[in-house]
This record gives C-alpha cells, structure tokens and sequence, in this order.
C-alpha cells in the first residue's frame, strides 16, 4: 500500500508505504519459510526541497531446516531500520542518516544469534559501522571495506 500525501498548498510532500511478502522452499536437502513486512517514508518531494529524507523499516522471520546428516534448524529474525537518510537532489549523493540491522535467533547447532550493527552515512560516499566493537568503512560506490 503507497499513499502519496499532500502539504498544504497541495503540493506533493511525501510518500508513504507498507508491504508484506513471505516465502516457502522445500527442496531435498533443505526448506526454509519467511515472512516480512517493510514500512517506509520519503520526504521532500516539493520543488523547493534541497533533499530527500527517507525513513523505514524492513522485518523479516524465518525458519531454516536441514534435511541432511543432523538436521540442523535455525530461526532469525532480521530488523534494518533506516533512519533520517538524506539523499541530495542535485549530487544524487548519501549526505547523512543512519540504519541499524539487528539479527536475533537460535540455531540448533551453534545456540542464540545476537547480532547488531550501526551504521552512519557520511557526506563523503561513505559509511562507518561498527559489528561487535570492531569500527569498519565502506565505500559506498566501489563497496570497498575496510576497518577504521
């Protein structure tokens, strides 16, 4: 569902969206089930506005099992949130904004899944992140990573 939405001079402001999906695959050696749901809203569609501003949320939940030697079973559920992500109009350029990916479960295996991982954009095409202590920069055009 998008709705587009209006400022006061009726101009178009921003949009806003949700959406939902899930999956299922069942094959020899494995199957694996997800659902997901993704929440969404750009701003600074007027005219006059310098930059978009976009905000958002994307879940998912899944199950994975393994249908060969011990039949391992994971469950994860996966959070990105994106937040005050301004994009200049006229660069077409990541100037600031921030997201956060959290990934939480269990494995029958390997036991609790705790992952998260903050990132900030930068004005210089770039992002920092940090995963567990560890400071890292990737550039966002070539997708070169490296630690900080």
């Amino acid at each position: 569902t998008y709705t587009l939405n209006c400022n006061a001079s009726n101009q178009a402001d921003n949009i806003t969206g949700t959406s939902t999906d899930s999956g299922l695959f069942d094959g020899p050696r494995f199957s694996a089930t997800n659902t997901g749901s993704a929440s969404f809203k750009v701003a600074g569609l007027t005219q006059s506005a310098t930059a978009y501003a976009i905000n958002g949320e994307y879940k998912r939940t899944g199950t994975f099992t393994s249908k060969v030697e011990n039949k391992n079973t994971s469950n994860t559920t996966t959070v990105v949130k994106v937040t005050n992500l301004l994009i200049n109009k006229s660069k077409k350029t990541i100037t600031s904004g921030t997201a956060t990916i959290t990934i939480t479960g269990n494995t029958t295996r390997r036991g609790t899944i705790d992952f998260t991982a903050d990132l900030t954009f930068t004005d210089s095409g770039k992002a920092a992140f940090t995963i567990n202590g560890i400071k890292y920069v990737v550039d966002l055009l070539t997708g070169e990573v490296s630690k900080a």
